[in-house]
């Protein structure tokens, strides 16, 4: 095969990987966007068939609805990278070779920067991530353990996986706007201890009082989400940070492939003097 071929190859395979993965978010986020009623008609009584099993239903546009604009912004990144890489590739062009390299430069560097300032200002960043947490409790979470919109699955269902409760701890839902708890009732159902077996979202906590009367035996009302996810990736350290190194050691390995390529195409286009 060669070098130039290996080179090709590796931008070729990768970059039709984000090509595909950047349409099928886009699809999705635009679909969401602007047809919800295709997705309602088309995509949710599939999805019922399947969450059926489970005794869950998911509403696949209330789910996605918060995070269409990141799908069509992230997809179309994706997208036009990969397309720009494997046309690269293809026209044997240096000049999409050369900006395929810098975007691909530019993105790694802003993982870096990421890195750095997370480390630097480790309280400032606990800080924000915990304030925008505690908003969308604030502003979207309603309680109900069948809903279908899609803060309130997702807090319902880290509360469960985690064994916690709120983002610092059961006080959190008290100040959420749309949760209108039952007469007595202190804490969300997902905040209780559960039996053995229990399933999200068929939950059968062990004390059937826990969200009237939590204390630390019939719950996990003192335990913030935060601490115990944190604590999660903490205890996984070596493979999180494995995989960030995987993830930036094929970023080079497909800058460099591009940078060969590029003086590989000019080179070629080169016409030597008489």
């Amino acid at each position: 095969m060669g070098c130039e071929g290996f080179m090709k190859f590796i931008l070729g395979f990768f970059n039709g990987i984000f090509a595909l993965l950047g349409l099928g978010l886009l699809v999705v986020g635009c679909l969401v966007k602007w047809y919800p009623s295709f997705v309602e008609d088309n995509i949710n009584p599939q999805l019922d068939k399947i969450n059926t099993a489970d005794g869950m239903r998911l509403d696949f546009v209330l789910l996605l609805q918060d995070t269409t604009l990141a799908a069509i912004v992230l997809g179309g990144i994706l997208f036009v990278l990969g397309t720009v890489g494997i046309l690269g590739v293809m026209c044997k062009s240096p000049g999409m070779m050369f900006f395929y390299a810098l975007v691909m430069i530019l993105i790694v560097l802003g993982e870096a920067t990421v890195v750095v300032l997370m480390y630097v200002m480790n309280t400032e960043v606990t800080d924000y991530v915990k304030n925008k947490l505690n908003s969308t409790i604030i502003g979207s979470y309603r309680g109900d353990i069948n809903s279908t919109e899609a803060i309130t699955i997702a807090w319902n269902y880290v509360n469960w996986k985690f064994k916690c409760c709120g983002v610092q701890d059961h006080y959190d839902f008290k100040a959420a706007d749309k949760w209108n708890p039952t007469a007595g009732e202190q804490i969300p159902l997902t905040c209780c201890r559960m039996k053995d077996g229990s399933k999200f979202p068929n939950l059968q906590p062990v004390d059937n009082n826990c969200v009237k009367t939590p204390t630390t035996n019939n719950s996990n009302y003192n335990q913030g989400c935060y601490e115990s996810i944190e604590k999660v990736i903490t205890d996984n350290k070596w493979a999180v940070i494995g995989g960030g190194a995987g993830i930036a050691v094929l970023q080079i390995v497909l800058i460099i492939a591009a940078c060969y390529l590029r003086n590989k195409f000019g080179n070629k286009d080169k016409v030597d003097p008489m």
